[in-house]
């Protein structure tokens, strides 16, 4: 029983864990600090800082998709050897 409950809390906090690397990624910030950080910027920066955001976002939805599925599986099947 407890082995079952510390395996499913193990799965979780790696779920989580995963998305909050994804979620808590400074790089887009601090590679675009000195360009955010001005009055004015120019068309290709804008762009640039949108594509990034952009896939940050696509690695970020992959992440937490595919993330709940296996987690939930694993968890399921913990379950399943419980009964």
């Amino acid at each position: 029983m407890f082995r079952s409950l510390g395996s499913i809390i193990t799965i979780s906090f790696l779920y989580i864990a995963s998305i909050l690397v994804s979620v808590l990624d400074y790089g887009i910030t601090i590679k675009y600090t000195d360009i955010l950080s001005e009055k004015t910027i120019t068309i290709e920066a804008c762009n640039a800082v949108v594509a990034e955001f952009d896939l940050y976002y696509d690695r970020l939805f992959e992440v937490s998709l595919f993330g709940y599925v296996i987690s939930t599986v694993l968890i399921l099947l913990i379950f399943k050897k419980v009964r």
